[in-house]
């Protein structure tokens, strides 16, 4: 997401890499927890990580929270809008 524009960047080859690599499985940021959920096909990938960036634009890091707080944040707010987790 580039902040200055409100722009997300799509690359598809990434996409399918991280989609292939299941990415949400294995975080690299510590603390970070991985994903409760499976995607069945990249394109769901893809909605969720466009999910999870536009919550970067609603829900701002707290001055005290550590990254890895903000990010599990973050992901619980974008699986909850697609309906992933209750």
């Amino acid at each position: 997401m580039n902040r200055e524009t409100g722009k997300i960047h799509v690359v598809p080859e990434l996409i399918e890499q991280k989609f292939e690599e299941q990415a949400w499985k294995h975080p690299k940021v510590e603390g970070v927890n991985p994903l409760p959920v499976d995607f069945a096909t990249a394109e769901a990938f893809l909605e969720f990580v466009l999910e999870h960036e536009y919550q970067h634009t609603v829900l701002l890091k707290e001055t005290d929270e550590s990254l890895a707080d903000y990010e599990n944040r973050i992901n619980n707010a974008a699986l909850e809008s697609l309906g992933l987790v209750t």
